[in-house]
């Protein structure tokens, strides 16, 4: 729902139960809030970085970071928090638009 999202389900499959969107701007929280309102979803929307999440340790299932790692200052430091944020199986995704500088990513 925003450029930097995690997403909380106590379900491992199927549709999350609950959802938690995080960005910068409040303009873009507003818009992803109208867009899950017209989905009939409700999202926890929450402004702040994805370099400084303000969740515990192990708190999500899956988080999703979409088009926002070339605009995260420090995108090592983000990824580091998504990751503490999900338990030792969670999910991660991440979708970029340009090709990674890691080799290592690139071929993910």
């Amino acid at each position: 729902m925003t450029r930097t999202s995690a997403t909380s389900s106590r379900r491992p499959r199927g549709r999350p139960r609950q959802l938690t969107g995080l960005d910068l701007s409040p303009a873009t929280l507003a818009q992803a809030r109208d867009r899950a309102s017209g989905l009939g979803r409700h999202v926890d929307q929450r402004l702040g970085e994805a370099q400084l999440l303000d969740f515990p340790d192990a708190n999500f299932d899956a988080a999703v970071a979409t088009l926002a790692q070339c605009r995260i200052p420090d995108e090592h430091a983000a990824d580091a928090e998504m990751t503490r944020a999900l338990p030792p199986r969670g999910h991660l995704v991440l979708r970029e638009h340009v090709a990674s500088p890691n080799g290592v990513m690139r071929g993910v």
